[in-house]
């Protein structure tokens, strides 16, 4: 009997949440509106994602003093050093747009709200603003639990990373390779520059990392890691892996590389005499971070196939967001994890309400994206919320985060390496990649 009545009440529940649901979709339709379909609907977020995590950064670096608001009367204090200044309000401004993006990618679960994404950005930017005060009065116990959701949601973002750093790689080999021969030279200088990069990392890792004698650990990290990249590299350039390519070698070595030295800059042992508080792992970071973010948001038809089989349509329909090519036609020239860079533009978003069931999946993964984004960026700007202190839970923290970021840089090489080899030893899986 409990069970009938638990059973009518949340179907009725679940009657009533719909009808509100529709019923403010329908108000906010009515609300100011930002037209534009296809990727220029996705660049006002970009844009309020940027801004907020350049909030974060000045809040976290230069901000350290009381909020006080003058009414002529009196002086009234917002909020206090405590928690509107250094980690405390990063996490904040992260918690506000961890929200903004998640109600988006709720409601674009629903069709009769798709058209959130688009429009009542008046409405979005007062709320945004309205919660971003709000936030200033949550207790700081409420953020050390949302810290350590963030840095483990910051590992799922990490894994997506991979898969967009991997498919940018192709797509941008892909766009230079089938041009005239100064695109070439293109190619093989940002090569040159990603291994640069690499090596110079790996040296001075290596270098500042194995300092004792004992460092065992640490070696074997730095040499399992170079051993894989030396691998792939080695596989990219043969003629049995006809697909394989410098350019996605040298952006996933170089990624993988930055997450080793990353992840071991919070090793507390004698062995690491690098300290947390350089700004060069936030620069870089949010380099990666920035690039891949902006690349899902700008070619969201890329992202959206990544984790699946290119389907039949995928070679035909599209929402406008294929990498800009000369010519017409567009061939694949490695493997991709999306068939990317098959597609061409048959139509964008007319800028309606309405929009196709392939648009509204696009648009709601690049919202899921950016709800880990919003996580990834906090850690990123207070540097995994690093502690000074030498309890056992904080030491245990840096363990844990270490770990996060090595087990990045080895899913990075080894899907790479899974790329390069996944069409030969299975080639009925892939044969839409001779299909040209």
């Amino acid at each position: 009997m409990g069970a009938l009545v638990s059973g009518c009440a949340s179907c009725v529940a679940s009657c009533c949440g719909s009808c509100l649901g529709a019923g403010c979709c329908m108000c906010l339709r009515n609300a100011c509106s930002c037209g534009k379909g296809g990727r220029l609907s996705r660049l006002p977020y970009m844009s309020v994602f940027a801004v907020s995590v350049l909030f974060m950064i000045a809040m976290r670096y230069w901000f350290n003093q009381d909020f006080v608001v003058d009414l002529f009367l009196f002086d009234f204090q917002l909020c206090s050093s405590s928690r509107c200044a250094g980690n405390e309000m990063v996490y904040r401004i992260s918690f506000t747009m961890f929200l903004f993006f998640l109600v988006h990618a709720l409601m674009m679960m629903a069709p009769s709200c798709t058209f959130i994404h688009k429009r009542a950005w008046g409405v979005k930017i007062v709320l945004l603003i309205v919660v971003t005060v709000l936030v200033l009065w949550i207790d700081n116990s409420f953020f050390d639990l949302y810290s350590l959701i963030a840095r483990f949601a910051s590992f799922i973002f990490l894994l997506l990373q991979v898969v967009l750093l991997i498919d940018l790689g192709y797509r941008w080999d892909e766009a230079w390779g089938d041009r005239d021969r100064k695109w070439l030279y293109a190619l093989l200088f940002s090569s040159v520059a990603l291994y640069a990069g690499s090596i110079t990392i790996s040296v001075f890792g290596i270098g500042h990392q194995t300092t004792d004698g004992s460092c065992d650990r640490n070696k074997f990290l730095w040499a399992w890691v170079i051993i894989l990249a030396i691998v792939t590299t080695v596989i990219s350039g043969t003629a049995w892996c006809d697909h394989g390519r410098l350019i996605p070698s040298g952006v996933v070595t170089l990624y993988a590389f930055f997450l080793t030295y990353y992840g071991l800059l919070d090793d507390t042992s004698e062995c690491n005499d690098l300290k947390r508080t350089s700004t060069f792992p936030l620069l870089v970071g949010l380099l990666f971070g920035a690039t891949t973010t902006f690349y899902v948001g700008w070619s969201i038809s890329t992202s959206s196939a990544l984790f699946g089989v290119p389907s039949d349509d995928d070679a035909n329909v599209e929402e406008d967001e294929t990498f800009p090519e000369d010519d017409g036609d567009a061939e694949t020239g490695g493997v991709q994890l999306s068939a990317v860079g098959a597609s061409k533009v048959d139509a964008d978003d007319d800028g309606g309400d309405d929009m196709t069931e392939d648009a509204r999946s696009k648009n709601m993964k690049f919202h899921w994206i950016m709800v880990f984004a919003s996580m990834y960026f906090a850690m990123l700007v207070t540097a995994w919320d690093s502690n000074t202190d030498s309890s056992e839970f904080a030491k245990d923290m840096d363990s844990e985060t270490m770990w996060i970021k090595i087990t990045s840089a080895w899913f990075a090489m080894l899907l790479y390496l899974w790329t390069l080899v996944a069409p030969m030893l299975l080639p009925d899986r892939f044969e839409f990649m001779n299909n040209d």
